[in-house]
């Protein structure tokens, strides 16, 4: 029989524990199932003996990094038999850590949630980006709590969609109320007839319109970005886009898209241009499905940008 695991990150008192105890205690989710919550890292609120009661839970804390292993998942789960797992992760460890671990042969990944206290947010966005953009790129969702009215979710959303287009977003109040009056909204002007992207913009842009090519087609845009040149291209065609560090050194990728010189010359290999051109949602080869085409109107040659790699 399988065993579900429920993988819950996110940074120290950042609402993890709350958020468990809230979800054992929802009849829409507990049956009588009997629970085994790992925790990796132990703050301010509890799971008392209480609640572990009531809740059919049991607790195993995990107090080193180096505890977590496959011999002691196999070990807990003869001593506990659960019917589930819930694992409390530490924010400080990378998910690699956890990825090498031999999970238990009956024991199936079901869902990992991200949960970010939105009143930290920032700071720790500013100090600790990598180790966010690695819990966010796993995460099937990203729950915002503690939301008051002056706080930015599009600046929080757009900080999960440049390393994660597909997750859920959810935003709760302080009163741990659901916040279900957020649209996630464009940063860019959809109505202007050029539409320009900035320099610092363009991973950003890039998630948006690899997502929603449709919201882009038949409009024009503006960027910089360097030219990509390969002899698998079709005639009068290249790659144009930014490097881009996700989260560390290891993780630079080059984000690019197809463009089509049809009346002008393709430009150099690896030069920098400023480019005109009109969008179009097209199956091509290159992307193995379809995906937004660039149709150049105007290729400018152009200085490469003082800070040439993009952050996130």
């Amino acid at each position: 029989m399988e065993i579900p695991v429920y993988l819950i990150l996110g940074f120290l008192e950042g609402g993890k524990t709350h958020f468990i105890r809230e979800t054992l205690q929802d009849p829409n989710f507990t049956e009588q199932e009997h629970t085994l919550i790992i925790v990796c890292e132990e703050g301010e609120e509890e799971y008392d003996p209480d609640f572990c009661k009531r809740t059919g839970s049991v607790v195993q804390v995990v107090e080193d990094l180096s505890e977590l292993t496959g011999e002691n998942l196999r070990k807990w789960d003869d001593q506990y038999k659960p019917d589930r797992v819930i694992i409390e992760y530490n924010g400080m460890w990378q998910l690699s850590e956890l990825n090498d671990v031999a999970l238990p042969r009956n024991w199936v990944c079901y869902q990992v949630i991200d949960v970010c206290d939105s009143t930290t947010f920032t700071l720790y966005q500013n100090n600790m980006r990598s180790l966010m953009s690695d819990k966010f790129q796993m995460a099937e969702m990203v729950l915002f709590n503690r939301c008051t009215p002056e706080i930015d979710k599009n600046q929080m959303a757009r900080s999960v969609r440049v390393v994660n287009r597909r997750c859920q977003l959810g935003f709760e109040r302080p009163d741990g109320t659901e916040d279900t009056t957020f649209i996630e909204t464009s940063p860019f002007d959809l109505d202007a007839d050029i539409i320009e992207i900035g320099n610092d913009d363009y991973g950003l842009w890039y998630t948006e319109i690899m997502d929603e090519p449709k919201k882009y087609r038949n409009k024009t845009v503006r960027f910089l970005a360097q030219v990509c040149i390969d002899p698998k291209f079709p005639k009068n065609s290249f790659a144009l886009g930014r490097h881009a560090m996700v989260c560390c050194a290891d993780d630079i990728a080059y984000l690019a898209m197809i463009c089509k010189a049809e009346r002008q010359p393709v430009p150099k290999h690896e030069s920098w241009v400023l480019l005109t051109a009109e969008v179009r949602v097209e199956l091509n080869p290159l992307y193995g499905d379809r995906g937004p085409v660039l149709y150049a109107k105007s290729i400018e040659p152009a200085e490469e940008p003082k800070n040439r790699l993009l952050y996130f």
